[in-house]
């Protein structure tokens, strides 16, 4: 009974944290923005979530608060598509130039996305990021780039729409989830 009630303590925390992010702008400049990947296709159809993150830092790049664009995605499992080819594809549908699109194509979790995108970000001599993804996901990314990065990186987050499409049951199953990806992050330091 009692580690029921601190899970359910933390996914009430993880949801205020998320709240703070869905509302909050990021800063009006950074240098880069990291797109962090998730399965890109549901039943056939591109996942809304992850097109909801690419069409987010497409925003922040045609708005001029970011000069380059990171994804970061390896292949999927279930369908062998590669997350961070098939993001760089959609910027560049909503006009973000090939240019300006780096992709890390080898991670395959949270914090692989801040561990592999490390040496991309410092090759280009980026300081400042933008972390895009949805508000439950983006308290663990920041504290997963803060580990990863140290204060090599100054991180930011911009939440892409949480009402993504999905199905009813995915976005409340994100929350439920999240406290259980942090304990496993704190444990497992690896992946």
């Amino acid at each position: 009974m009692g580690g029921l009630l601190l899970w359910g303590i933390a996914v009430v925390m993880v949801y205020r944290q998320a709240n703070i992010y869905r509302h909050s702008t990021p800063p009006t400049s950074a240098q880069a923005v990291l797109v962090l990947g998730a399965r890109a296709y549901l039943h056939d159809q591109p996942n809304a979530c992850l097109v909801a993150r690419v069409a987010r830092a497409a925003d922040l790049y045609r708005q001029g608060q970011v000069r380059l664009i990171v994804v970061s995605g390896g292949r999927d499992r279930e369908d062998g598509v590669l997350e961070s080819a098939e993001m760089a594809a959609w910027l560049v549908q909503r006009g973000v130039p090939e240019a300006h699109i780096i992709q890390e194509s080898a991670a395959t979790s949270t914090r692989e996305n801040m561990r592999l995108s490390l040496p991309i970000l410092q090759q280009q001599q980026i300081e400042q990021v933008i972390v895009v993804s949805q508000p439950f996901h983006v308290p663990r990314a920041l504290w997963l780039a803060r580990q990863e990065w140290g204060s090599q990186i100054q991180v930011f987050a911009a939440a892409a729409p949480e009402d993504c499409g999905s199905q009813d049951w995915a976005i409340p199953r994100a929350y439920v989830r999240e406290p259980l990806a942090f304990v496993q992050n704190a444990l497992f330091q690896n992946k």
